[in-house]
């Protein structure tokens, strides 16, 4: 019987180790979207931006517009047929 509780309280440690850990990670992961979140989201939209631009000038004329100076979003459309993409 002894072994058997002595079985027990080892998982059952292991249990609560592993949720202090899941805990722990799941916090610096919130810590990490907080601080890299927005800078990364930032550099991403530049990127898009950029490239628009670039097709723009392969094509010779506006053939994907930029639409949206809002930083929380994208916001582009094809000239031709006005199909647009959003992403908030």
């Amino acid at each position: 019987m002894a072994d058997e509780t002595k079985i027990l309280a080892e998982e059952y440690k292991s249990k609560i180790q592993q949720k202090e850990l899941d805990k722990a990670a799941f916090t610096e992961e919130q810590r990490l979207l907080r601080t890299l979140g927005p800078k990364r989201w930032a550099e991403m939209r530049q990127l898009i931006k950029e490239q628009v631009d670039q097709l723009n000038v392969e094509m010779g004329h506006e053939a994907i517009s930029w639409d949206d100076p809002h930083s929380y979003r994208i916001s582009i459309t094809r000239k031709g047929d006005g199909a647009k993409l959003e992403q908030y």
